[in-house]
C-alpha cells in the first residue's frame, strides 16, 4: 500500500460521548482518495478506548501516558502520519460530508500549500446553534501572517489541511502553549506559507462546557502574550540556524 493522499489525525481525552460522530463523519466522506484516520488518546478515564475499537477504518490507535497536553497530543500524531497533507479533526467536532473532498480540489485548484475553511457552531447534541466562525481571507502570504499575529483566535484554527511538508519545515506545536496552540502555530506556518481561505462553512464546532472553558483560556491575555513571545523565540532560533548555513 502506497503513501496516503491525506492524513486525518484527531487527539481525544475523554470525550466517548462524541467521538464515535467525529469519526464517522472522516468515514463518511464524499472524497474517494486514499486518506488514513490516526487516533492519539491522551490519558482518558472514560469510555473512549472502547468506542475508538469499533471503527476498523482507524488505522491507528496511539496511547498516550504521562501529563495530559494538547499540543503534545498532536505532536505524537504528526510523528506518524504518512499522508502528503494533514487534517486536524477535534474529538468533539465534526465534518460536513464534502470536507475533504472540496479542501483537496482547491488545493489542487489554487495551487497553494495549504487551505482552510469555515465552521459552525453545534451544541451538545450536533443541532447548529445559528452561530458560525468566519475566518479572516488574505491576498498575499504577507497579509495572512499580519493577521495571525494579531487576531485573537489565529486565522486558522483546526479547520485545515495543509501540506506534510508545512509541519516538517516549521515544526510542530508548541507544547508550553497549554491553550490556543492553533494560533502559535499559524503565526510561523504564515510566515512563511500562504493559506488560502475557503468562504464555506465544512466543519461542525461543538459548543460544550469543556470546550468553552478551554477556549476562553486560550484566547485570554496572557496567553496571547505568549503566543506571541514564543512564535518571536522560534523566529529569532530560525534566523540564527539559516546565517549561519
Amino acid at each position: 500500500m502506497g503513501r496516503p493522499e491525506i492524513s486525518v489525525i484527531i487527539p481525544n481525552r475523554n470525550y466517548s460521548e462524541f467521538i464515535g460522530q467525529c469519526i464517522e463523519s472522516a468515514i463518511n466522506q464524499t472524497y474517494k482518495g486514499d486518506y488514513e484516520i490516526i487516533v492519539c488518546d491522551d490519558n482518558s478515564t472514560d469510555d473512549s478506548i472502547k468506542v475508538i475499537r469499533k471503527y476498523p477504518q482507524v488505522r491507528l490507535l496511539i496511547k498516550r501516558d504521562g501529563k495530559p497536553s494538547v499540543p503534545a497530543t498532536l505532536n505524537c500524531l504528526l510523528k506518524k502520519a504518512q499522508g502528503k497533507y494533514i487534517t486536524q479533526l477535534q474529538s468533539d467536532d465534526f465534518w460536513d460530508p464534502n470536507f475533504l473532498e472540496v479542501m483537496i480540489k482547491t488545493i489542487r485548484e489554487k495551487n497553494v500549500k495549504g487551505v482552510y475553511c469555515d465552521q459552525r457552531a453545534v451544541n451538545k447534541f450536533g443541532k447548529p446553534t445559528g452561530e458560525f466562525t468566519n475566518y479572516p481571507s488574505a491576498n498575499s502570504r504577507e497579509q495572512l501572517h499580519g493577521l495571525s499575529l494579531y487576531s485573537p483566535c489565529g486565522v486558522v484554527g483546526s479547520c485545515y489541511l495543509i501540506a506534510k511538508k508545512v509541519f516538517d519545515d516549521v515544526g510542530g506545536y508548541n507544547e508550553k502553549c497549554v491553550y490556543g496552540e492553533d494560533r502559535e502555530w499559524s503565526m510561523k506556518a504564515t510566515k512563511y506559507y500562504y493559506l488560502y481561505h475557503i468562504k464555506e462553512i465544512l466543519k461542525n464546532k461543538r459548543v460544550h462546557p469543556r470546550q468553552m472553558g478551554r477556549m476562553a483560556q486560550g484566547v485570554g491575555g496572557q496567553w496571547s502574550d505568549l503566543h506571541l513571545s514564543e512564535f518571536k523565540k522560534w523566529l529569532k532560533e530560525r534566523e540564527k540556524d539559516e546565517a549561519s548555513n
